[in-house]
């Protein structure tokens, strides 16, 4: 299902539901699952490393809507440390005791005929010992030394592998070593395309290639995601548009709390 005439407003939407299908299958999977609702996701128990506790999706949420939903976050939270995604950057939240993390901004790359066939070299990758090489790439790690790799910790369960919803793509090289990788994720009208990693070779060209495989495994519809830095530039080159900024906000530490020991709980930048 293709989105032929969506104004921003509704594209910011549909990027930022996009995201918070993704942080509710990732929460789910680590024992963590929330609650999308028409306004925000948000869940109640500590989410996995790199994600948030709550991402809003409405353009009209209001300040007294959220101000509610942080209460209800603030009166469960084991940690002081937590985040939450702004997704319309519609909020200043620096006087209620946050920290703006970072901020970037929302990308869309309408459907393209031409990438209806995944090609090589990137493929879709489902076996069991790929998934470590794949993820020994996303932490990082030289993924072709060890079998299998030894992760610092699993980030992607197998229940999110296995969700016909999501495509893990890795960029194979001559010698079938993944050398850049990303994930697709399916939600109504858009597809997700977060998670890019280039091990090594050029990175245009794998952002290039890593997107147009992602528009083939859910062909028809729309790409989107968020990006900032050098990867807003290579997401431009890859055909993607800005659409407006978002914000990732972190709670301030009171003074007396211990500082986390945990890795910070914000998405990927």
């Amino acid at each position: 299902m293709a989105v032929v005439a969506a104004d921003a407003h509704q594209r910011i939407e549909l990027a930022a539901l996009n995201n918070a299908c993704w942080c509710q299958a990732v929460c789910a999977a680590h024992g963590a699952g929330g609650v999308i609702g028409r306004d925000a996701w948000l869940t109640p128990h500590p989410p996995p490393p790199f994600h948030s506790r709550l991402v809003t999706i409405a353009a009209d949420l209001g300040r007294d809507a959220l101000d509610a939903r942080l209460a209800e976050l603030s009166s469960t939270a084991r940690s002081p440390d937590w985040t939450i995604k702004d997704s319309h950057a519609a909020f200043d939240l620096g006087p209620a005791g946050w920290d703006e993390l970072f901020s970037a901004d929302w990308t869309w790359r309408e459907p393209r005929p031409d990438c209806a066939v995944l090609a090589a070299p990137v493929v879709r990758l489902m076996a069991p010992r790929d998934r470590l090489r794949w993820e020994a790439g996303w932490h990082g790690l030289d993924s072709e030394r060890n079998a299998p790799p030894e992760l610092p910790w699993r980030q992607f369960p197998d229940a999110v592998w296995d969700d016909p919803a999501h495509a893990f793509l890795g960029r194979l090289d001559r010698h079938g070593r993944i050398v850049a990788g990303a994930i697709a994720n399916r939600s109504p009208g858009v597809v997700g395309l977060s998670n890019l990693f280039v091990c090594s070779g050029d990175p245009a060209q794998a952002w290039v290639e890593l997107a147009d495989a992602a528009a083939a495994a859910f062909p028809g519809r729309p790409l989107v995601g968020y990006e900032r830095g050098e990867d807003l530039h290579l997401a431009r080159a890859a055909g993607f548009e800005e659409l407006a900024p978002l914000r990732v906000w972190r709670r301030r530490q009171a003074d007396n709390l211990p500082a986390p020991t945990s890795p910070p709980q914000a998405l990927p930048p």
